[in-house]
């Protein structure tokens, strides 16, 4: 894999999602966007925020995510902030408002995905990535850095949709991007450009 910079878009690591299920997470998907910030890509934090009519009460009878401190991020992530696209969605899905924009206009070939939940919100990401219909965009799914608030169950049965719907060499370890060099290597914002 080479990596051109390419944007991290970190799914709802939210107060509200990270609980003793999902919480082991967190480092890792703090360390993939310290190193976004050193390589100067663009990084997406996604918030979910629910409402009283949505979908999800009036099917699900789930009525979580409405209170600013459930839909706040989660406080690692506050380094983060300032440097990043930071915008709320009402949809599982993250490829809507400002990531979309600049997807559209972006000239990404990859597009790394991590955060919470693997089995709802990543998966639906992942899947949008996928079908992206303006031009081909590979989602890059980070394995150890999703997690599902509902438990390891429903993180390894989001990984194995996931893995059916995009294909397993999207799905890649923090470990593979990170401490085997893929991204070191890798050029930074405003670096030369090597000629060939």
């Amino acid at each position: 894999m080479n990596m051109k910079p390419s944007p991290l878009l970190v799914v709802d690591v939210q107060s509200g999602f990270v609980n003793d299920r999902s919480r082991h997470v967190v480092p890792v998907v703090q360390r993939l966007a310290d190193k976004w910030l050193d390589l100067g890509w663009p990084i997406y934090l996604s918030q979910f925020t629910n409402k009283h009519d949505s979908q999800w009460v009036k099917l699900l009878g789930w009525s979580r995510l409405m209170d600013e401190s459930e839909i706040a991020l989660a406080p690692e992530l506050d380094h983060v902030r300032p440097h990043a696209t930071v915008y709320r969605k009402q949809s599982y899905t993250c490829v809507v408002g400002p990531f979309l924009d600049d997807a559209r206009s972006a000239e990404w070939t990859d597009v790394v995905v991590c955060g919470i939940a693997t089995d709802s919100c990543v998966l639906a990401t992942a899947v949008d990535l996928f079908e992206f219909s303006e031009r081909d965009l590979r989602p890059l799914v980070v394995s150890d850095a999703c997690a599902s608030h509902a438990g390891e169950h429903a993180h390894e049965s989001g990984l194995f949709i996931i893995q059916r719907f995009i294909g397993s060499g999207q799905i890649v370890s923090s470990r593979e991007l990170l401490d085997e060099g893929e991204l070191s290597r890798a050029p930074r914002v405003g670096d030369p450009i090597a000629s060939a």
